[in-house]
């Protein structure tokens, strides 16, 4: 619901819930993008250096937390969204 003032400004909490959304669907995109890179990453050390324990080692203590904390900031963002 917009509210809309005499002079045409819209309400200042409309304007508020749009940065809200804005900044909420960047920090999204900016996590998953960090996921991204890291697991090209970690797949381009593993392939250059032959796999091996590291490539055991690397994906257990690197990759999963970091699928577990991008889980956790898209879960947070879409259950915003459906709570709507």
């Amino acid at each position: 619901m917009t509210t809309t003032f005499a002079t045409g400004i819209a309400a200042v909490s409309d304007d508020i819930a749009q940065q809200r959304e804005t900044m909420r669907s960047g920090l999204g995109v900016l996590v998953v993008g960090l996921v991204a890179v890291m697991a090209i990453l970690l797949v381009s050390f593993i392939w250059a250096n032959g796999g091996g324990d590291d490539a055991k080692l690397l994906v257990t203590g690197v990759f999963t937390p970091l699928i577990g904390i991008a889980g956790t900031v898209l879960g947070f963002y879409f259950g915003k969204q459906a709570g709507d």
